[in-house]
Parts: C-alpha cells; structure tokens; sequence
C-alpha cells in the first residue's frame, strides 16, 4: 500500500495518527479535501461526524423519510442526507428541543463519545459515575458515553488529566477513534489521544 504521505502531503507517517488515518483511508470512510490535503487538526461539523460514521457501517439503504421533519433539513449537504437520514432512523442522534438538528454546527469530543456509545448499542447510562477525566462530572448527560468510550480504549485524554469533553473533535481525532473501534492497533494498544 502506498505510503501516507503519497496519499495525504500533510500527514506525516511518524504521526501518532497516520496508520489510522491510512486505515480510515483505504476503508472509504475518510478522503482529502480537493488540494489533496487531509487537514488532520481540521474539526469537523456534525454532518461530517454522521457521513464518517455512515461510510463505517457501510453506507447501508435507508429510507430517505426522517430528516425532512426538521426544520433546517435544508442545509443538510447533499453528500451528508443519506448518512443523517441513517442516524436518525438508527437513533444515533436526534433533533434539538427547537426542531432543529444543526448539520452545519462543530461536534464536541463528547457529542462524538455518545454518538458512539449510541452505534454500538450501548445503554451509556450504565457507565455513568465518576469519571477519571477531571473535566467530566457524573452529573454530566455525556459521562457515560465517556467512560465507556476510555474504558473501551477506543478514546482517551489530553494528557493533562481532562478529556476535552467540549473541544470540537477533529478529524485525526476521528479517525483514531473509529480504528480502534474496528480493533485496529498499530502498537497493540490502541492509540490515545494525547494532544499535548
């Protein structure tokens, strides 16, 4: 297989990323934008988070009948429809108390955890309590989905003690994630995001 960087110039193949990325790659779950970068620190809107997930289970058939009940389904991307309709028939996410489901906003490391937790069938409530990460309280609607993503190994923290539950995700971040969820390890372990 080629190297990373004959796929993506910016993505360096000492990169703590790179065999995920090169993974996510050659699975079709990730490409690189028009100029042939891959823009690893990039985030990523909620849209994009549900197409990645999408391309990951397959791409599967979907109804086409759900998201039109939002009120801003029109700014649903073109390339994105299906993956949200997918999501939403999946319960992998739901709409806003407004009617809305915001395609175009960042999605937060957390809002990723659970969307997870949410594609893996797990009851995420079952892993609330205390958390490990300093910035995640039990009291926190995501803690579940965090400690069952970091007992999982499939996520982890900053390196400073906090998990950076509201950062915006970003798509190396992603990629990481979603390999060792597949059960990718480049080391035998599976790769944590460690960001300082």
């Amino acid at each position: 297989r080629p190297d990373i960087t004959q796929i993506f110039p910016d993505v360096s193949p000492a990169a703590w990323y790179a065999p995920c990325v090169q993974w996510a790659y050659s699975n079709q779950v990730v490409s690189g934008y028009p100029d042939g970068t891959f823009q690893p620190d990039r985030s990523i809107t909620r849209q994009d988070m549900i197409a990645l997930l999408y391309r990951n289970a397959g791409s599967p058939a979907v109804s086409g009948q759900l998201v039109g009940r939002f009120r801003d389904s029109a700014s649903i991307s073109s390339y994105a429809r299906s993956a949200m309709e997918w999501a939403v028939e999946n319960q992998l996410i739901s709409g806003y108390t407004d009617g809305t489901v915001l395609p175009l906003n960042p999605i937060t490391r957390a809002e990723f955890a659970a969307a997870l937790a949410n594609l893996a069938g797990v009851d995420a409530s079952a892993y609330s309590g205390t958390s490990c990460f300093s910035d995640v309280s039990a009291t926190d609607w995501y803690s579940g989905a965090i400690n069952w993503v970091a007992s999982k190994g499939y996520m982890s923290g900053m390196g400073d003690g906090t998990f950076g539950a509201s950062n915006s995700i970003t798509r190396e971040q992603i990629c990481v994630a979603l390999a060792n969820y597949a059960g990718l390890s480049s080391s035998g372990n599976s790769a944590a995001f460690n960001d300082d």
